[in-house]
């Protein structure tokens, strides 16, 4: 049986990533979803021979967590900081 989540811990986490979020201003951060971008799309040759050209064509997915799945994700990590193995 795994421990009781301190609701004093939980709360002030998710006051953190809330206060992260910084929504009203444009330097915040955003806690997003890493499986939405590859880091390796980019496996050719970008510079083009001379006379030619590269063109790429870029999709962008940017995935907020939600409300549930962040209470979710903090008590798992609660969960796991605070059981010992």
């Amino acid at each position: 049986m795994s421990k009781r989540i301190n609701p004093i811990h939980f709360k002030l986490l998710k006051e953190f990533i809330i206060h992260l979020d910084r929504e009203n201003s444009h330097c915040g951060y955003i806690v997003t979803n890493k499986g939405s971008f590859s880091a390796n799309c980019f496996n050719h040759n970008l510079v083009p021979k001379p006379g030619k050209k590269t063109i790429m064509d870029i999709k962008f997915c940017l995935e907020r967590i939600s409300e549930e799945n962040l209470d979710i994700e903090i008590k798992h990590f609660l969960r796991l900081k605070e059981d010992p193995i």
